[in-house]
């Protein structure tokens, strides 16, 4: 039986190519607690923690007990009880969170080697796993949905990784529309407007890239109350400057001015 357990998203198994009804959203988030810490055992007193925003009720363990009981009906072998645990086996190519971390960490690596034409591919194959946020559903509050936020973040930085190598690798005008969307979602990233401000200026459109600047400043002053950081406003005053040290379209020069 092939098994696939997706947790870049809504949680989801898959089972011989097909989509199992997991039914309640609690066994969703059961499933994906088991899955974050897939091939170790999980004390039920752990569990109880993760799935339960305030102090869980006393029938928690029983509930818990019977997504199990659920949950072994397909999985079957693949759920192993412990003492007081419970351990989901999987391989690595069985779950998208290790696959997403095995192709983004492999694409960093080509990035500190100094290989962006490699990078590239391994990057954007680790976006393309994503379908959402991570164990989109989970109830707010609990520790779980706290985990699962860290992948989230993790997966920001990964999208702008990718900018930074296409960047480098002279597609500024195809990233325009792709930080757009990326900031439409978090409009705090500093980087990630210094990574729009660079494209814009690199496609040959330097008031798009000021402008961009301006909508940066307004978005920090506004949420934050700061101003734009030291690196965000030495880009500016480079642009103005239209320091040679930022390249142009097709010349990519340093990312950001030293």
């Amino acid at each position: 039986m092939s098994i696939s357990v997706r947790i870049l998203g809504p949680v989801e198994l898959w089972t011989d190519g097909a989509e199992v009804n997991l039914g309640p959203a609690k066994r969703r988030a059961l499933l994906a607690a088991l899955a974050l810490e897939r091939n170790r055992p999980v004390p039920l007193s752990r569990l109880t923690t993760l799935l339960w925003a305030e102090t869980p009720p006393a029938s928690a363990v029983a509930n818990i007990r019977n997504h199990i009981v659920m949950l072994r009906r397909v999985l079957r072998a693949r759920i192993v009880s412990r003492h007081q645990a419970y351990q989901l086996v999987l391989n690595a190519d069985e779950l998208d969170l290790t696959e997403f971390q095995a192709l983004a960490e492999s694409g960093r690596q080509a990035i500190r080697a100094g290989d962006p034409a490699r990078a590239e591919p391994e990057l954007a194959a680790s976006l393309r796993l994503w379908r959402g946020p991570a164990g989109d559903g989970v109830a707010r509050g609990t520790e779980l949905e706290q985990r699962l936020q860290g992948l989230n973040q993790h997966r920001l930085q990964v999208v702008e990784d990718l900018a930074e190598v296409r960047l480098t690798l002279g597609h500024a005008g195809d990233l325009v529309s792709l930080l757009r969307e990326h900031l439409a979602g978090h409009p705090l990233r500093e980087r990630a407007w210094a990574q729009l401000m660079l494209a814009l200026y690199r496609a040959g459109d330097l008031g798009a890239a000021l402008g961009a600047y301006r909508e940066a400043h307004e978005v920090l002053r506004r949420q934050l109350g700061v101003d734009p950081g030291a690196e965000l406003i030495a880009l500016h005053q480079a642009m103005l400057e239209r320091s040679p040290r930022l390249g142009g379209s097709g010349h990519p020069g340093d990312h950001l001015p030293q």
